[in-house]
């Protein structure tokens, strides 16, 4: 009744659209369509979220104008391919949309600079005393152009996979450049005023890596108990494993010790809305906190309040961005003045975490699935595990720490180095 009611019928069957022209190549799905029981049912998610206890609110209610996210990861080398098949079954009917880049404070700075003349390198640590330094005229000038520039717009570039459907063709005066698919000048704040329809079709490099291992036959709901791959998880043997290879993924692994895909998925929520965190020598997540999800606090907040889940997402969102409108300040601060004291303090103690912690459960779950995948796959088939990493993965760690264990796990490491032509000395070692 709700998807009738927002007319989002069609936006859904486009998607399986989508997955029925690309259905000989395994995706993620990805965004909050994956809280809808519908989308699980049509083939869009891979999540159930009646399985998973995840709220339908989360993905669509009676407070939300914007629409649902619908984001979907290809292996990273097939991904042209599904461009291509787009652009054959729709021509002229789907684009890529823009990022919007405008000049920011360091930018603009730089940039200032070559407006006088200045074209040298400067290291980020030097360059406010080297502004410093300049005769009185110049850093006058340099000062001028920088705030004129700031806010600015500054170029198009291309979103990471942002499509939109424009049924009667693409508009002519939005085409920025026509590759396989055009480019156009809207960015998402566009998309999401002028109520076009969008998906992202993204790439993963972790659905490749099990590709190269299992083949195309994929089936990521299919996460039974194995005693070997959550023993793996439980040490922090996280490496080679795409989503999950981060320091800061190993302590929560090793701090949580997972029994299921919840534990993973819990895993994967924790770190991620903390990931510019993890270079910091001294990290404060709380690896044991409860709340995570979105979903919790929906959940939460109707439970406390006696109210539905559509007003409790909606407080949830004012809470998490810290942005209110006056109607909704008014009518959560009355119905937390119903509480007694003792349950007042505990709501507002188990809220805390809401804009550190919150993060989409679908989405979580979503992740979690692939790594249990690849964690599957590298506990029990750890030698073709390890070939199909050095084809396919970058590691976040130095170049010589996949090869070393690539190597302990049988796998030929000179012939892969001979292949790319690697004379380094992580050749000769």
């Amino acid at each position: 009744k709700m998807i009738s009611e927002k007319k989002l019928e069609n936006y859904l069957l486009r998607a399986v659209e989508i997955l029925k022209i690309t259905n000989n190549i395994p995706h993620v799905t990805r965004g909050s369509c994956g809280s809808s029981l519908v989308c699980y049912l049509l083939g869009i998610s891979n999540v159930d979220p009646v399985k998973y206890n995840i709220s339908f609110a989360r993905f669509l209610n009676n407070y939300r104008d914007n629409l649902p996210d619908i984001d979907f990861d290809f292996p990273h080398y097939l991904r042209d391919e599904v461009f291509l098949k787009l652009e054959l079954k729709w021509p002229n009917q789907v684009a890529r949309i823009s990022n919007h880049v405008h000049w920011h404070e360091k930018s603009a700075l730089r940039e200032a600079l070559r407006k006088i003349g200045i074209r040298k390198q400067i290291s980020k640590n030097e360059i406010r005393s080297f502004v410093e330094k300049l005769p009185l005229e110049d850093r006058n000038k340099v000062k001028k152009y920088q705030k004129e520039l700031e806010n600015s717009f500054r170029h198009y570039s291309l979103h990471c996979g942002g499509i939109v459907f424009f049924h009667k063709g693409i508009p002519k005066d939005l085409i920025l450049n026509k590759k396989t698919l055009s480019q156009i000048h809207y960015d998402k704040r566009d998309v999401s005023k002028t109520k076009n329809f969008k998906i992202d079709i993204l790439s993963s490099r972790g659905i490749s890596q099990l590709i190269g291992i299992r083949g195309m036959n994929i089936d990521f709901n299919n996460c039974p108990y194995d005693e070997k791959t959550y023993n793996l998880l439980q040490r922090g043997d996280n490496i080679g494993i795409t989503l999950a290879e981060s320091p800061l993924m190993r302590k929560a692994l090793i701090n949580i010790k997972p029994k299921s895909i919840d534990d993973i998925a819990t895993c994967l929520a924790i770190i991620r809305p903390a990931a510019k965190d993890t270079r910091k020598e001294v990290n404060e997540i709380d690896l044991k906190t409860r709340f995570v999800y979105d979903d919790d606090a929906i959940n939460l907040l109707s439970k406390n309040l006696n109210i539905d889940e559509e007003l409790s997402d909606k407080i949830r969102r004012c809470i998490a961005k810290g942005k209110w409108d006056e109607e909704t300040k008014t009518l959560y601060e009355k119905l937390l003045n119903k509480l007694p004291y003792i349950e007042l303090e505990k709501l507002n103690k188990e809220l805390i975490n809401l804009r550190k912690y919150s993060f989409c459960k679908s989405h979580s779950y979503s992740y979690a699935q692939l790594v249990y995948k690849l964690a599957y796959e590298k506990a029990n088939n750890p030698k073709k595990f390890w070939e199909s990493t050095l084809k396919n993965i970058s590691s976040s760690y130095r170049k010589w720490v996949h090869l070393y264990e690539a190597c302990r796990n049988g796998v030929n490491v000179n012939q892969i180095i001979n292949k790319k032509g690697d004379c380094s000395i992580y050749a000769e070692n």
